[in-house]
């Protein structure tokens, strides 16, 4: 019991320091884009450009919390630019197997709806949970691999450039909850 005890100290310590270090990490990813960005030419092309079809939204479904019940990812599994497998729901709708909303690996999730802060956040599915599918406020786009990879993209939907083009189009009558649209994100402009 002392060692666990000892364990435990030395982890709650230790928590703080991680918290602290992944956040100056996020820091200095954004200044390095920021750099980047600063040294491009100017943006001529948008984000439509390299996308195999229009963004589109998931299916606003029901969810009942049932145990074995179809996998919905939530708002939460996007924030933060980082994609969390665990944020779901679940739901025991009926499910059409064909449908659009199901999910697959490498897919770009942007959320089309939060704070004014958190509205346009992107992440990557990577495939788990699987099957999954995505809600009505998150936006899927695929990105065609011939005009750009997935995860540069990624990277660049966080650089301050894009986070202002979301901020000036972010809209909704309630100051603590935007809506970005798909032609939006369409616009984003893009190298």
């Amino acid at each position: 019991v002392a060692r666990i005890e000892e364990l435990a100290a030395k982890i709650e310590e230790a928590s703080p320091i991680r918290a602290k270090a992944a956040a100056q990490t996020d820091l200095l990813l954004v200044a390095a884009l920021n750099q980047i960005v600063a040294s491009l030419p100017a943006i001529k092309g948008t984000l439509t450009e390299i996308l195999a079809s229009p963004p589109r939204n998931g299916w606003s479904v029901r969810c009942d919390g049932t145990p074995g019940g179809t996998p919905v990812i939530t708002l939460s599994a996007v924030t933060g630019f980082t994609y969390d497998p665990k944020a779901i729901k679940r739901t025991s709708e009926s499910i059409n197997p064909s449908a659009h909303y199901w999910l697959e690996p490498g897919d770009l999730l942007i959320t089309r709806s939060n704070t004014p802060d958190l509205v346009g956040h992107a992440a990557i599915y990577d495939g788990r949970p699987s099957p999954c599918i995505y809600p009505d406020l998150i936006m899927r786009c695929k990105v065609r691999p011939d005009k750009a990879d997935v995860r540069f993209v990624h990277f660049w939907l966080q650089s301050s450039h894009v986070r202002d083009h979301i901020r000036q189009r972010a809209k909704g009558t309630s100051p603590t909850m935007k809506k970005i649209a798909q032609a939006d994100v369409e616009e984003i402009p893009f190298p």
